[in-house]
């Protein structure tokens, strides 16, 4: 039951695109925000040496026993209340994170990973992110039209979950097509110039690639 609870999480965040992008980690876990560097992809997209490895792990392994109540607090949440829950999590371990990070890794790969975690946030970034959110200056009425869109994209989400018959890989593709009709939808929000702020944030595009399961 609980590896089905963290499964339905995984497929509840990666499908908002908005409310982020959690991607399979090692041992199932979910991971976004500063957890994402634990992901083989993103440590090879930095170029992290074996040194930094180590002191990033010992980093995370620090933070995820820190809020190991805050997670399972997460996980038995209502679904609306769990994406602002997660939302608020993800964002305090950022914060967090910001000083050991910059002890850790070269400004490069600090710049590097804050591109690749905005673009696995997506629409959510837009709404939650301090920084880009004072960037773009988003109305009251596109704030609004985001927000919906990440409701809309959360109710089809828990259809396809609902229709998976415990089929993960199918709805794992679904969702995937469906973070990225979503960040579609929300970007045609944004006027010309915010879509130029947003993809200069976000800088060259990077796949996520999920580490393998044990």
């Amino acid at each position: 039951m609980a590896r089905l609870s963290r499964w339905v999480l995984a497929l509840a965040i990666v499908a908002t695109g908005s409310s982020a992008a959690y991607a399979q980690g090692r041992g199932g876990g979910m991971m976004r925000g500063v957890m994402l560097l634990s992901n083989k992809s993103v440590r090879s997209e930095l170029k992290m040496s074996d040194e930094q490895v180590a002191k990033v792990d010992a980093m995370l392994a620090e933070m995820r026993e820190k809020h190991s109540s805050d997670f399972e607090k997460m996980r038995d949440a209502e679904p609306q209340d769990r994406m602002r829950m997660s939302r608020e999590l993800m964002q305090t371990m950022l914060e967090e994170s910001k000083k050991p990070l910059a002890e850790i890794l070269k400004s490069e790969q600090v710049k590097r990973f804050t591109q690749i975690e905005l673009q696995t946030r997506g629409l959510d970034a837009m709404l939650a992110d301090p920084t880009i959110g004072s960037s773009l200056k988003l109305s009251d009425d596109q704030k609004s039209k985001i927000k919906t869109i990440q409701e809309d994209s959360f109710t089809q989400m828990r259809e396809i979950f609902q229709n998976s018959q415990g089929d993960r890989e199918a709805a794992m593709k679904k969702m995937t097509e469906l973070r990225k009709e979503t960040m579609e939808k929300g970007l045609a929000v944004l006027t010309d110039d915010q879509k130029k702020l947003w993809n200069e944030a976000i800088g060259s595009p990077f796949t996520l690639v999920p580490d393998p399961r044990p």
